[in-house]
């Protein structure tokens, strides 16, 4: 989408600073084009192949390299003109606290009752697969907190959470009807996050014209 033709320099340049600013926040571009087949690759290496020891580390690896790379790209690609920070809606500030909310509840409510069927509550030892589990359930809620911020980037990046999760224990997530919806929103994520891309070149070039014209002639 162009940005608004207008010819009062100053509201030119606002209109481009919030358009930057999306790439702080909302935006992903080529991290979210990243994400999106990241959980396709996942989804269906789960669905597709046994679930080996070499599987299942790729699996766990996944989830911990895109959210690295998804900040790389933010700071060192989509902000490198100068850090933007987007400004919050009310709208998506409710939806990111209920989003968190939703995690916390239901990360609480699984490691609470695998709590009561380990050792010494119940009969099950602790071992490094346990405890991998409960570590990556027990943290989901500050990762949704920190660093999944729209709807799309919450359920892709819950999925390849909870597919790490299942990874310890040797088991991965089955195509069915409760999981169908992952492989589709990893596919619009994908669309959108080629769209913001686009996006974004078409205003890289706004602003180097708009500096561009700024310079004072020697």
């Amino acid at each position: 989408m162009q940005l608004p033709s207008v010819t009062d320099p100053y509201s030119r340049f606002q209109a481009m600073t919030r358009e930057y600013s999306r790439y702080s926040r909302s935006a992903g571009g080529m991290s979210a084009i990243a994400g999106g087949i990241a959980c396709l690759a996942s989804f269906l290496a789960g669905v597709i192949l046994p679930a080996t020891i070499e599987l299942r580390a790729v699996l766990i690896a996944v989830p911990v390299l895109w959210l690295a790379g998804k900040q790389w790209m933010v700071h060192r690609y989509y902000q490198r003109f100068g850090s933007v920070e987007e400004q919050v809606t009310p709208t998506e500030r409710n939806f990111q606290r209920f989003f968190i909310a939703f995690t916390a509840v239901i990360s609480a409510a699984i490691v609470g009752f695998v709590l009561t069927r380990m050792v010494p509550m119940g009969k099950l030892p602790w071992d490094p697969r346990a405890i991998g589990y409960l570590a990556v359930v027990a943290l989901l809620p500050l990762i949704v907190w920190r660093w999944l911020r729209t709807p799309l980037e919450f359920i892709v990046g819950v999925f390849l959470l909870c597919q790490a999760a299942v990874a310890f224990t040797g088991q991965t997530y089955a195509f069915g009807p409760s999981t169908v919806m992952f492989p589709l929103a990893a596919i619009a994520l994908v669309v959108v996050g080629w769209r913001d891309h686009q996006r974004f070149l078409r205003l890289q070039t706004e602003m180097r014209a708009f500096v561009a014209a700024r310079k004072p002639i020697p």
